[in-house]
């Protein structure tokens, strides 16, 4: 680094330099943090700079996601009887990530990027999650009804760790269009909240700004029953057709952070 806190150097090279010459924004978060050092301040710019990022990477990397989706889809369909492609749209705003992404660490809360391909995507685990949650909001009753088979638990369908694996795999999913206004991500800024022993009006509180993946755009992944099991009712797989339909409706009550707040909520385009 630079004698000058305000220059920062990596080998003899500007961090500035590196930054506008990285094409991978996953690669980019990892350079701008040390962006911070010297100016908080910096933290606009970044996002700007991200958020174009990311947009015209996508254009890129366009056509591999679809030719890796395709890879995807003809591996498992050697492996497994019963795949089912599934397409949403995002409804709102939508946010995928973890305390220690690269992007989180930038902007406190972040929306996960691919290594790789430097692009959002979202987790088949994140969408396992939310399968799970809402299967086990139902009674048993309305479980063997919306599922049409008779099971102990939801642990019967999606595995009970040190029990047996789960019967459904679901891949993790990529993003294949982006929205009308060709955006994958876009910046969000929020206001936070005043605390009760703060007056209102000598409160100066500090918009916080974070990318956000935008509304209108398509994501593409696979459901799959991964093998037989041992129950015969579970043996014929209705509840893989009927789980599969289910995801109209789960979807719809959101994938991801901040669900509460309306982020997330995703429809099934195709099934």
């Amino acid at each position: 680094m630079g004698d000058n806190m305000n220059e920062i150097f990596i080998k003899g090279i500007k961090l500035d330099h590196i930054l506008s010459e990285c094409e991978n924004p996953y690669v980019y978060c990892k350079y701008a943090i040390l962006n911070l050092i010297s100016s908080t301040k910096n933290k606009n710019k970044i996002l700007e700079d991200l958020v174009r990022k990311v947009n015209s990477r996508f254009e890129t990397v366009r056509s591999l996601i679809i030719e890796l989706l395709n890879l995807i889809k003809d591996s498992l369909e050697k492996q497994y009887e019963k795949v089912i492609e599934v397409t949403l749209i995002t409804k709102s705003r939508l946010i995928v990530g973890s305390n220690n992404d690269s992007t989180a660490l930038l902007f406190e809360t972040g929306t996960m990027l691919h290594p790789v391909l430097g692009i959002p995507y979202i987790p088949g685990s994140s969408i396992k999650g939310v399968i799970r949650s809402y299967l086990e909001s139902l009674s048993k009753s309305e479980l063997k009804e919306k599922l049409d088979v008779e099971v102990k638990s939801v642990d019967d369908i999606l595995g009970k760790r040190g029990v047996h694996a789960s019967y459904l795999l679901v891949t993790d999913a990529y993003p294949i269009s982006t929205n009308k206004y060709n955006r994958l991500i876009e910046p969000e800024v929020t206001t936070p909240i005043y605390k009760d022993n703060i007056e209102e009006h000598k409160a100066k509180p500090v918009p916080i700004i974070y990318p956000v993946i935008a509304p209108g755009v398509k994501f593409r992944f696979y459901m799959v029953a991964t093998k037989r099991a041992v129950n015969d009712t579970l043996d014929k797989l209705t509840w893989f057709n009927s789980l599969a339909k289910l995801m109209i409706v789960i979807t719809r009550e959101g994938i991801g952070g901040k669900t509460m707040l309306g982020y997330g909520s995703m429809e099934v385009i195709s099934i």
